[in-house]
């Protein structure tokens, strides 16, 4: 590791303990707009990252792409960041504010897991800088899981120096321009046997779309043949697909 980065990250860290305290007061002003450009965009610019697109990059090229869209069914939510290389997604970064415990949020976990799973990501990252876990997001995710449930990978910030290393290895953009990231987190087709992912999820949903369309169609339209049925129950899911494609525009 350079001896610049280590300094950087030292000035980082130290001065996220100096206010620690007020960080993770739950009563705290102090929110993830703040976080993040405080403390997040500067440590994933540490792990080579243009966090900011210092290389003025257009949209579909950019490294880092902030508040990124990916279709998930809680309307309004989008990852906090999405990084990519050559336009391709590798991860997502779900930020939160000190005073949520990300080790322990139930709604905050599944929240980043879901996002990585219904991108048909390998990894979903969660971080309020005071902690940063990795998540594994082939397994589909539920909102009763346990918090432990798809952790890989924990760090508390007081480790970031000493363990910055091993974080390069994992997140770092030369990780994944090299090929490293790939090898240590993509999961085999093979061995994906039991896992649900989002397109087979998404798959399950329209047949039981289709199920109970065709038993209120049949109810209130006793007299539709089978011909008109499947019509109509086609236009009402092509007519959701659409609308749920617009939203995610």
């Amino acid at each position: 590791m350079e001896t610049e980065i280590v300094e950087k990250l030292k000035l980082l860290v130290s001065r996220f303990e100096e206010n620690e305290s007020q960080y993770i007061n739950s009563g705290s002003s102090y929110n993830e707009t703040e976080l993040r450009t405080d403390f997040l965009n500067e440590l994933f610019q540490l792990l080579g990252w243009d966090v900011l697109n210092i290389k003025g990059l257009s949209k579909p090229f950019r490294e880092v792409v902030l508040e990124a869209n990916v279709s998930v069914e809680d309307k309004g939510k989008k990852p906090d960041y999405e990084f990519r290389l050559n336009g391709e997604r590798k991860f997502f970064l779900e930020a939160k504010k000190p005073s949520v415990d990300v080790l322990s949020s139930k709604s905050s976990i599944y929240q980043a897991r879901r996002y990585g799973w219904s991108a048909g990501l390998p990894i979903s990252v969660l971080s309020n800088f005071r902690n940063l876990v990795i998540y594994e997001t082939v397994t589909s995710p539920t909102e009763t899981d346990d918090v432990r449930i798809s952790r890989i990978h924990e760090f508390h910030y007081k480790e970031y120096v000493a363990r910055f290393d091993e974080i390069t290895a994992l997140l770092s953009r030369d990780a994944v321009l090299s090929g490293s990231f790939d090898k240590t987190f993509v999961v085999p087709v093979d061995e994906r046997r039991g896992r649900l992912s989002f397109d087979d999820y998404f798959l399950e949903q329209i047949e039981k779309w289709r199920i109970l369309l065709a038993a209120d169609l049949i109810k209130n339209n006793p007299k539709v043949t089978s011909e008109e049925l499947n019509y109509l129950i086609q236009v009402f899911i092509n007519r959701i697909v659409f609308l749920r494609i617009c939203e995610d525009r």
